[in-house]
C-alpha cells in the first residue's frame, strides 16, 4: 500500500536487519493452500490483457455473437472503466463508458511536455509512480507501445531520501538503528492477528483493537520516545501523506498493512515491494488515451454525471445521468460503477436495492485529502553535494511542509521539478479557486514562495533556483473525485474490508478502493477493471 518513496527506504531498513533473525523476503497472503495466489492469478490476467491485440473486438466476435448483446454500461473513464471496456471489446462485448468530465483518465491527468514546464519537461497532476511489481499496468503501457522511464536508474549513485526533524538532518542511519528497536513491537502486533482483516472473515480480537487504534496512538505506544522522537516524527508525516489523512483519523492496520502485501509465495519481507519505481514517457495519461482511442468509436461519452442509481425489473440497473443541463437515463443489463468512493457517497442510492454492508463500506471509508505543489528550478540542485548529501530529492520533515520528490528524473533537460506532497490538515491549507492551478495564479506563486521558505533548511541555496513556474492540484476540490484515494479510518477494516468489489446483482464494483492487492495505486485501478468485466464476461459464459 505504499505510495511514497519512505517505503523504499524502510524497506531497505527492513532488509538489512532481516539476518539478524532469519526472515525471509516475502509470503503469500492471498492465496489457498496448494492452490494459485491472488497475485498469480492477477499476473496472467495481465499479460492476457497486455498481449492482445491492439484492434480490440476481433478475437471473440463469433463466441460473443452466440449471445444476446446486453447492454453494459460502466461509468467512469478512469483506468479502472477504461480497462475494464477494453477487457469487454477484447471478447466482442460493446459498451458504453460515460465520463462526467471532459477527458478520459480520472485521476491520471499529466501536465505534458510543452504544455507548461522548460525544457520539455512532464509533471503529474494525479497518480505518478508505477512499482516494479505493477505488472497490469506495465503490460498495458507495453500494449500501446508506450516506453516506461526507469526513475530510479536515473537517480544519482549513492543519492539518498533526506529527513530533517528538530532542527537537524535525520540520517538514514539513525534511522536504520531506530527501528531496529521498533521491529519486536511489530512482530508482536503481527503475531496477534492474521491477515487478510475484513468482512468476512473470522477476525481475532488482536486484529479488531489494531483496525480500532489510529495510527497516530500506535506511535505513541510502540515507537521509542513516542512523537516526541525523530523516528516517530518520520513515521507520523510518512503515513499522513501516505494515507492523505491524519494519523489520528487513520486505522494503525494501515501501517501494518505494508507488511501484509509480500513479493512472493513462502517468505516474509516487513514492507512488501512497493518501489515506485517507473513512469510513463511523457506523462501516464497517454495510457488512459491509448485505451480510449482503441475503443469503438463512441464508446466513451463525455459530460455524463451519474446522479443516481436505482434497481430495475429484470434485473436491470436504471442509470441517472445530467449532461448538458439534461436529466437522462440508461437501462443496462450490467453496470459497472467505476467511480472514485468520494464520488459513490454523494450518489442518490437509495433505490439501488444495495444492500446494507455495501452502503455502510461507502459511508464509512475515508478520502485521502492530499494535494501536489509542484516547482521547477534551472538545476536538479538537490542533485549536488551539500550539508544534505547528495538528495534523490525525497524527504520527509518538519519545517512546515511534509514530503518531496523528483518528478524530473529521466526527464531531459537540466531543469528540475520537485514535487512538494501535502496530505491531511496540511493539504487542508491549499485553498485555490480551482483544483488545478499554475503560477499564473497570484495564490498559487504564493504557495511557492510559502514552500521555498520550508525548503531552504533541508536544501539551503534552493530558492535561487526557482524559475517561478509552479502549480497546484487540490484533489479534494474535484468534483470528478473528492480526493486523492481511499483510506481506511479506524474501525473501517474488521467491519468492511474486501466488501467494496462484492458486486450487488448486476451492479459491479471498480476503483482503486476496491482492490485487495494494490489499494490507491493505479494498478489497483487497473486490476479492478479487469476483475469487474470478468465477472461480466463469466455470466455471459465468455470466460
Amino acid at each position: 500500500m505504499a505510495r511514497t518513496a519512505l517505503a523504499r527506504t524502510l524497506r531497505r531498513i527492513v532488509a538489512e536487519h532481516s539476518a539478524d533473525t532469519g526472515t525471509s523476503d516475502g509470503a503469500d497472503t492471498g492465496g489457498a493452500a496448494g492452490g494459485p495466489s491472488r497475485r498469480t492469478v492477477l499476473g496472467g490476467l495481465a499479460a492476457g490483457v497486455g498481449l492482445a491485440a491492439t484492434g480490440v473486438g476481433a478475437a471473440s466476435t463469433a463466441q460473443a455473437s452466440t449471445v444476446s448483446p446486453p447492454v453494459v454500461a460502466i461509468v467512469g473513464a478512469g483506468i479502472a472503466g477504461l480497462t475494464a471496456a477494453l477487457r469487454l471489446a477484447d471478447h466482442g462485448i460493446a459498451c458504453t463508458v460515460h465520463e462526467a468530465d471532459t477527458r478520459v483518465g480520472g485521476r491520471i491527468h499529466s501536465n505534458p511536455a510543452g504544455s507548461y514546464w522548460g525544457d520539455g519537461q512532464t509533471s503529474e497532476w494525479g497518480g505518478e509512480m508505477i512499482d516494479t511489481g505493477h505488472a497490469l499496468m506495465q503490460s498495458l503501457a507495453a500494449r500501446f507501445g508506450l516506453p516506461l522511464d526507469d526513475l530510479r536508474a536515473a537517480e544519482p549513485a549513492g543519492a539518498t531520501e533526506v529527513y530533517r526533524f528538530d532542527g537537524g538532518y535525520y540520517t538514514y542511519a539513525q534511522a536504520s538503528a531506530d527501528f531496529k528497536k521498533l521491529k519486536p513491537v511489530l512482530q508482536q502486533d503481527l503475531a496477534t492477528f492474521e491477515w487478510p482483516v475484513g468482512w468476512n472473515t473470522a477476525n481475532s480480537p488482536g486484529a479488531v483493537a489494531l483496525s480500532n487504534m489510529t495510527i497516530h496512538d500506535w506511535i505513541a505506544t510502540r515507537v521509542p520516545g513516542g512523537h516526541a522522537s525523530p523516528f516517530g516524527q518520520l513515521l507520523d508525516v510518512a503515513y499522513t501523506t501516505e494515507f492523505g489523512v491524519d494519523t489520528q483519523a487513520s486505522s494503525a492496520l494501515g501501517i501494518l498493512g505494508l507488511l501484509a502485501y509480500q513479493p512472493t509465495p513462502n517468505s516474509f519481507s516487513l514492507f512488501g515491494e512497493s518501489d515506485t519505481r517507473y513512469h510513463v514517457r511523457g506523462g501516464n495519461q497517454r495510457l488512459p488515451q491509448a485505451i480510449a482511442a482503441a475503443l469503438r468509436p463512441g464508446t466513451v461519452s463525455l459530460g455524463r454525471r451519474l446522479q443516481a442509481v436505482a434497481a430495475a425489473p429484470g434485473g436491470r440497473q436504471k442509470l441517472t445521468f445530467t449532461a448538458d443541463g439534461c436529466t437522462q437515463t440508461v437501462l443496462a443489463d450490467h453496470t459497472v460503477l467505476a467511480l472514485p468512493v468520494g464520488v459513490l457517497k454523494r450518489l442518490d442510492l437509495s433505490a439501488s436495492g444495495f444492500d446494507s454492508l455495501k452502503l455502510g463500506s461507502i459511508a464509512a471509508m475515508a478520502m485521502g485529502q492530499n494535494c501536489k505543489l509542484s516547482l521547477q528550478f534551472d538545476t536538479r540542485h538537490w542533485n549536488t553535494a551539500g550539508p544534505w548529501g547528495v538528495a534523490t530529492g525525497s524527504t520527509m520533515t518538519d519545517t512546515g511542509y511534509q514530503t518531496s520528490w523528483d518528478s524530473s528524473r529521466a526527464q531531459p533537460g537540466g531543469k528540475g521539478i520537485l514535487t512538494v506532497y501535502a496530505g491531511g490538515g496540511h493539504a487542508a491549507d491549499f485553498t485555490p479557486s480551482a483544483p488545478f492551478r499554475t503560477a499564473a495564479d497570484p495564490q498559487i506563486a504564493g504557495y511557492a514562495r510559502a514552500a521555498l521558505a520550508q525548503l531552504e533548511p533541508v536544501f539551503p541555496g534552493l530558492t535561487a533556483h526557482w524559475t517561478g513556474k509552479a502549480t497546484l492540484a487540490a484533489w479534494p476540490l474535484n468534483p470528478n473525485a473528492y480526493g486523492s484515494y481511499s483510506a481506511w479510518p479506524p474501525g473501517y477494516a474488521h467491519q468492511y474490508a474486501g466488501y467494496e468489489a462484492v458486486r450487488q446483482g448486476n451492479t459491479h464494483f471498480a476503483g482503486e478502493h476496491t482492490s485487495e492487492e494494490a489499494q490507491g495505486y493505479m494498478e489497483g485501478g487497473a486490476e479492478s477493471g479487469l476483475r469487474a468485466a470478468d465477472e461480466i464476461l463469466t455470466d455471459l459464459g465468455l470466460l
